[in-house]
């Protein structure tokens, strides 16, 4: 709607600037003509004077529309999804171990000692002595003559030519493609989804607690108090019970304290004393007793909750593609050469002149000289002997061995598990849209000129 606005102005600007042509090239053959010339002819007439406001175009005020982007707030229906818990049963296999007596045959091995004779050869070390002949190595130093060749340097200067690559630059034409970008109007179709609301039913759990009243055994004490006599001997016993003795010592009744005893005190013969206690007489009654549980129940409740769902429309909207044509240009560009170029260069070669020269040298000889030395040697004289070697023998054996076997049983166990459903709930919710509307301006344009019929004297 915008472009068509602005395509609107440009026809109105272009309506307008020929009428102003128009105006320029009648002269004195508008309606104006006489306040522009004097003269009836336009031929003989002289040259008009300056136009006046009075023959300037008039202008008109038009109304246009103009497209406004304007955010607006609407209200929508979103689908959310809550936490729901929930209680479900299932069964779990458990393995439940038991033992079992078995019996198997074990194969082992004994060793069993055994005693064999043997003979064995063991030798025996002889010493003596001999002389031994050998022969020693004796260094002597001799002076030998010998000739070398000897590599003396001469240095001489040799023309020798050269190869130089000289660059130069060479300029050339080339061909080559440019893409120039067109712009142009298409239609082209998209896909919009429109939401809409759609009302579902459906069935969800419940759970409700209900009061049962159930019976349950109790066991109350229902005893009581008693008071009774115990006795208690006044032989080691704090003074407090200590009856028919003298001055305690040490918090204890004469006698007591064997490290510490009572010298003035006569000898008492042990005396008991009687203490009164109060002693509690349990009484276990059993008795049945009514109370209220909550017992938990499921049930299904309908339900009625509202989707938001969205349907495909087609829609029809122009596009500006831009497209690249190829074309063909000239263009000249630079390439850089080089050709080869000989030169002559002086340079000093050294060359190697072979001499033979004499020389002196001292040699490093042996000569052999047999001598006599003393040697110690020993010989291995063998010896028969006997003797008793006590060995092990593994012998073969079976035995009957109880054995106990862990066998597990399956059995099936109820469990009860808590999980957690996502319910949908609908919400309503607002959103910000841009909204493309049509405003009205007010714009000043110039108004259409009736078209001018020539003169009589007009050419």
């Amino acid at each position: 709607m915008k472009k068509l606005c602005l395509m609107l102005l440009g026809v109105l600007a272009l309506g307008s600037a020929a009428d102003a042509g128009h105006w320029r090239r009648a002269r004195c053959c508008d309606p104006c003509a006489a306040q522009c010339s004097p003269s009836p002819c336009c031929v003989s007439a002289p040259a008009p004077a300056p136009v006046t406001t009075a023959c300037a175009p008039a202008m008109v005020e038009r109304t246009v529309l103009e497209s406004v982007m304007v955010t607006e707030t609407r209200k929508v229906q979103v689908t959310e999804y809550k936490q729901e818990p929930r209680v479900r049963k299932y069964t779990v296999t458990k393995m439940v171990p038991r033992e079992e007596q078995r019996t198997r045959t074990v194969a082992y091995t004994e060793m069993e000692p055994r005693v064999r004779e043997e003979k064995y050869i063991e030798c025996k070390t002889v010493t003596e002595t001999v002389d031994q002949a050998y022969t020693e190595m004796v260094p002597y130093t001799e002076t030998r003559k010998g000739t070398r060749c000897v590599v003396t340097p001469v240095t001489k200067n040799v023309d020798q030519q050269y190869t130089v690559m000289v660059p130069y630059t060479e300029t050339r034409k080339g061909t080559r493609c440019v893409l120039t970008p067109v712009t142009e109007n298409v239609q082209q179709s998209y896909t919009v989804n429109v939401p809409y609301q759609e009302q579902r039913t459906g069935t969800r759990t419940v759970v409700e607690c209900v009061p049962v009243v159930q019976t349950r055994t109790v066991c109350e004490d229902q005893g009581h108090w008693e008071q009774r006599c115990v006795p208690v001997a006044n032989g080691c016993q704090s003074c407090g019970v200590a009856t028919n003795c003298c001055r305690p010592r040490r918090h204890f009744a004469c006698g007591c304290d064997a490290c510490a005893p009572c010298a003035s005190c006569a000898p008492v013969p042990v005396c008991n004393t009687v203490v009164t206690q109060n002693v509690w007489v349990p009484k276990i009654v059993q008795r049945e007793v009514q109370c209220t549980v909550n017992v938990q129940q499921c049930k299904q409740v309908p339900f009625t909750y509202t989707v938001t769902l969205c349907k495909p429309e087609v829609r029809t909207r122009t596009v500006q593609v831009c497209k690249m044509v190829q074309s063909q240009q000239d263009y000249d560009y630079q390439v850089q050469l080089c050709k080869p170029e000989v030169r002559t260069r002086t340079v000093q070669v050294c060359e190697m002149v072979q001499s033979q020269q004499e020389y002196e040298y001292q040699v490093q000889l042996c000569k052999a000289e047999p001598r006599v030395r003393k040697v110690t040697v020993c010989k291995q004289v063998p010896e028969e002997k006997t003797r008793m070697i006590n060995y092990t023998v593994c012998v073969q054996k079976t035995r009957q061995e109880p054995y106990t076997v862990t066998v597990c049983d399956p059995v099936n166990e109820e469990k009860t598990e808590n999980y957690t459903v996502c319910v949908p709930v609908c919400v309503e919710k607002e959103v910000q849209v841009q909204v493309c509307k049509m405003v009205e301006k007010k714009i000043m344009v110039p108004a259409p000129q009736p078209c001018c019929q020539p003169a009589p004297c007009c050419r």
